[in-house]
């Protein structure tokens, strides 16, 4: 949590509270590659505070990377049991510590993922998807 106060808190997930995850790192400064800034003002320092950021919130990156994976499997296989199992087994596999997520926050993420994958498949060309992101 420090990394995250230091960056600046930000939830990359509703159901997961990923503080240092790919989304948290973008609104704390950092740029990856295939990324553009489009409108608005960049920082007096934007790729140096796109490496401090980056470099502090490697290890986070990755495990909201994987644990993506896994919330994405369950839903592209039909199979929202498998989220616990998979995103344990994933987190045994970065850290000796307890696994932080309780199973119902998994299974909302699954819900959660699968329910925006039916309003896009719903939606017409020229419609837009509108998330409200907290």
């Amino acid at each position: 949590m420090a990394r995250a106060a230091r960056f600046g808190a930000y939830r990359d997930g509703k159901q997961l509270r990923l503080d240092d995850g790919v989304f948290g790192s973008i609104a704390a400064g950092a740029m990856f590659e295939n990324m553009r800034v489009l409108s608005g003002r960049l920082r007096h320092d934007p790729r140096q505070r796109s490496r401090q950021v980056l470099r502090a919130n490697g290890p986070g990156i990755g495990v909201a990377e994987l644990l993506a994976a896994a919330v994405h499997a369950a839903v592209e296989q039909r199979a929202p049991g498998t989220v616990v199992a998979a995103a344990r087994r994933v987190w045994a596999s970065l850290h000796e510590g307890p696994f932080p997520y309780p199973d119902a926050e998994l299974c909302s993420a699954v819900d959660t993922l699968d329910e925006l994958g039916q309003r896009w498949a719903r939606l017409r060309a020229g419609d837009r998807l509108t998330i409200d992101w907290p």
